[in-house]
């Protein structure tokens, strides 16, 4: 999909002819035929990917829950919000790993650990696991 395609160009007039309904449904068929070509080298990357961002949003928990022991009203619904944003993108993330093969025992060891250092060790391991990217200009 080109990129002037996603812009509208001219008068704004001629974009409200269109139902916006319509062009949104027309981003996302295109938006998913770009994507449903992908190899599954990608699709293990993307569940890597996942993972590191299981364990990054159980680190934010943690941090939250244990760093903030405030005594302002104030404070604490921040606090409260923040947690609470955290805990709902972690339980979207769960699901979506849930829904690939092999990673339920991996999603269970998360949600079990607190400890921040074991938790960062478990990002270092999966990044040491990804192969490097290889870039569209490389020299190889």
């Amino acid at each position: 999909m080109l990129y002037r395609q996603l812009i509208p160009y001219g008068p704004p007039s001629a974009f409200r002819r269109q139902p916006q309904a319509e062009r949104n449904e027309a981003i996302v068929e295109d938006f998913s035929n770009y994507h449903s070509t992908s190899s599954s080298s990608d699709e293990s990357s993307i569940i890597t990917e996942r993972k590191i961002a299981l364990i990054e949003l159980k680190i934010e928990l943690v941090q939250l829950q244990v760093n903030h022991p405030s005594e302002d009203e104030d404070e604490q619904v921040k606090i409260q919000q923040k947690i609470k944003y955290y805990s709902d993108k972690l339980e979207e993330t769960k699901k979506a790993l849930l829904q690939e093969k092999g990673t339920k025992e991996f999603v269970e060891q998360v949600e079990k650990e607190e400890s921040i250092s074991e938790l960062k060790n478990m990002i270092s391991k999966l990044t040491l696991q990804q192969p490097p990217k290889k870039d569209d200009c490389s020299l190889n």
